[in-house]
């Protein structure tokens, strides 16, 4: 989407940037804030259910500013050329840095949910 927003490339990865790094941070700081706060909403079912609630929520006001605050430039049809599925498929998956940035984004979630399943088993099986 940041190509609609600006024809500028260092403005495109300056967003790129500021969206990683808000979203490497705050997953820790999510993770390690979430079961002091389930046991102040009143602990159990009913404190995990009342912190969801209070993250989705969080999240869908945080989601609708970005996107309403966001204006796309027009662009010429005219300059925009179509790809058959076949052939993007092949441009996208020799791409050696979309193919990087994948394993990355891959390897990444793989080790939040080996994090995140701490949490899990410590809501479970608590001490």
């Amino acid at each position: 989407m940041t190509d609609l927003v600006t024809k500028n490339s260092r403005e495109r990865v300056q967003i790129s940037s500021y969206s990683f790094i808000f979203a490497f941070f705050t997953c820790p700081l999510i993770q390690s804030l979430t079961i002091g706060f389930v046991e102040w909403m009143g602990g159990g079912a009913a404190g995990w259910r009342i912190v969801v609630i209070i993250y989705a929520v969080t999240e869908l006001i945080v989601n609708i500013i970005s996107l309403l605050s966001v204006k796309e430039l027009q662009k010429k049809r005219s300059m925009m050329r179509r790809y058959p599925l076949i052939e993007a498929g092949k441009l996208l998956f020799t791409n050696k840095h979309y193919i990087m940035i994948c394993a990355t984004y891959i390897l990444q979630q793989i080790y939040t949910a080996m994090l995140n399943i701490g949490i899990y088993y410590y809501g479970a099986y608590p001490f």
